[in-house]
């Protein structure tokens, strides 16, 4: 009987630990600094993003340390592009979607600076990824989607800011520096 209680119990820990992948509970994809981008993106479900809604986050290391901020915007102009300011310096690229017209769910883009790869996840409500400079630093990034936030952010950013990356053209109307509404006459952001 007590051979019988004693295998019991062995069995119910046994399990338990067996459950939860050896007693650790799953790493969150910034946890996996030290796998392949490949193989992380891979064990990640994909969803289909809301590419009309911003998403922000934080750029880490691969020592998980902040090391700057990242957001993803739909552009007017039909394109989605993603502005990072790493270490100080302020990037940005042109996001492409390899799945379109179907699937939105991976990413990539590249400029002369930088490489960016990644996946929306979460039933699309965040995105992940790994980027790469020129230089060679790698990075990876976490986005969150925005809902509340300023949808017209990212215009702001690329137009109208302080050393904008494409300034407004000429025959653009004024818009005030301070707090521009791209929504007063665009439809879309």
């Amino acid at each position: 009987m007590r051979v019988l209680f004693l295998l019991t119990v062995a069995l119910l820990v046994g399990c338990g630990g067996a459950a939860t992948g050896g007693g650790g509970a799953t790493k969150s994809p910034l946890e996996r600094n030290d796998e392949p981008i490949e193989d992380v993106i891979a064990d990640l479900e994909p969803a289909q993003p809301e590419v009309q809604i911003p998403y922000v986050g934080k750029m880490y290391n691969l020592d998980g340390v902040e090391t700057g901020l990242i957001r993803f915007d739909a552009c007017g102009c039909g394109y989605v592009r993603s502005y990072m300011e790493i270490d100080s310096e302020r990037l940005d690229v042109k996001v492409l979607f390899p799945g379109v017209p179907t699937d939105f769910s991976r990413f990539d883009g590249e400029s002369e600076l930088l490489r960016i790869v990644g996946t929306f996840y979460d039933e699309g409500e965040q995105a992940f990824g790994e980027t790469t400079t020129s230089s060679g630093n790698v990075g990876r990034f976490n986005l969150t989607i925005d809902r509340e936030g300023d949808q017209t952010a990212g215009c702001k950013i690329c137009h109208v800011e302080n050393d904008p990356f494409y300034p407004l053209p000429e025959t653009h109307i004024p818009v005030a520096p301070v707090a521009p509404n791209c929504l007063e006459c665009h439809d879309t952001v």
